[in-house]
């Protein structure tokens, strides 16, 4: 059985940049313990002797791209959606922050997937299970999530007077497909125009 940092190397070559990005992303998480906006500095001495391994196979197929995505990985994202957007963003040369803490009109502490800066807006990817499955319903019907994000949203828009755009899993299939959904909410893609 290879080790977890073996592994992340080992899809880091030979998955698609896609795959890759979303193991390296949840293998951090995992190893590092990251929280929301905080990352361990730790990170940064095990991605070093990763790059170094790497470094000892020149000719081994795929390190290039391994280098890459190892470079590119971020314990913040929280799920393998908020990964891939991040990674076609990058490719959409739309500039970003993840894990972004808006405090709300109350005190309340909301995390948003992404800020979109100079832009005005926060961003957030969601799949359908985030308002139908029991699990991560906890205790709540579907009615009361979607009332409860609704209630997020308006306190964020109220207090930051900043919009926030939405979008599902299928809309980060490729850049193109998320850039253009972007360009749709009025926010500026530099890879697009």
């Amino acid at each position: 059985m290879t080790s977890l940092s073996r592994t992340m190397v080992d899809l880091a070559r030979l998955a698609s940049t896609e795959v890759a990005v979303g193991v390296a992303d949840a293998g951090l998480r995992k190893m590092f313990r990251s929280d929301h906006g905080r990352v361990d500095p730790a990170i940064e001495d095990w991605r070093g002797s990763q790059l170094e391994l790497l470094d000892a196979m020149p000719r081994v197929r795929g390190v290039r791209s391994a280098r890459k995505v190892l470079e590119f990985a971020d314990p913040r994202a929280d799920s393998v959606a908020e990964s891939v957007s991040r990674l076609q963003f990058a490719r959409l040369r739309v500039e970003v922050d993840i894990q972004v803490m808006v405090r709300g009109a109350e005190g309340r502490r909301y995390w948003l997937d992404f800020k979109f800066i100079g832009q005005a807006a926060f961003g957030e990817v969601d799949g359908r299970s985030k308002y139908t499955d029991e699990k991560l319903l906890n205790g709540q019907t579907p009615h009361e999530r979607v009332l409860e994000e609704k209630r997020r949203e308006d306190d964020i828009r109220g207090v930051t007077g900043d919009r926030l755009v939405r979008w599902m899993p299928e809309a980060i299939e490729t850049a193109d497909r998320l850039g253009r959904r972007m360009l749709a909410f009025g926010l500026r893609v530099p890879a697009l125009e």
